[in-house]
């Protein structure tokens, strides 16, 4: 007699220079080096509701499934990252992640209202014309 077939459930999501795909008991990510190369990670996967039943109520199965989801897509995207990365990163000098990250956000003043405490002098830089503190020189 032949055994039913049932639909095989897949998912994943693209990572740099690669894809990670998981199944219910099963994770893997492929990810391309700069030299061409392949790099493939594959390991089990289990999910938390299935090692612990009382995260399959309705309340807390889906709070779960979106952490579950987002943990295992952010190692997903590191290991993509330093794999894809791995030879560019001897070539450059090493720049702090705070700098890498803050030089693409723009720049916050507060109203000169905002800026300070209602009853105390501004102490160092002078205010604008238009109504914000600007750094003193």
């Amino acid at each position: 007699m032949k055994s039913p077939e049932y639909p095989l459930a897949v998912g994943g999501q693209a990572v740099l220079e690669g894809v990670m795909m998981r199944s219910p008991h099963a994770l893997a990510v492929a990810v391309r080096r700069p030299d061409g190369t392949m790099i493939l990670k594959d390991e089990a996967y289990v999910s938390l509701a299935e090692r612990y039943p009382v995260f399959k109520r309705p309340l807390l199965r889906g709070p779960l499934i979106l952490i579950e989801a987002m943990v295992t897509g952010i190692k997903a995207l590191t290991f993509s990252a330093q794999a894809a990365l791995q030879e560019e990163e001897a070539d450059q000098e090493e720049v702090p992640l705070g700098w890498g990250l803050s030089a693409g956000l723009p720049a916050v003043r507060l109203p000169a209202p905002l800026a300070q405490r209602p009853g105390r002098a501004p102490s160092g830089p002078l205010p604008d014309p238009r109504g914000f503190y600007l750094p003193s020189h």
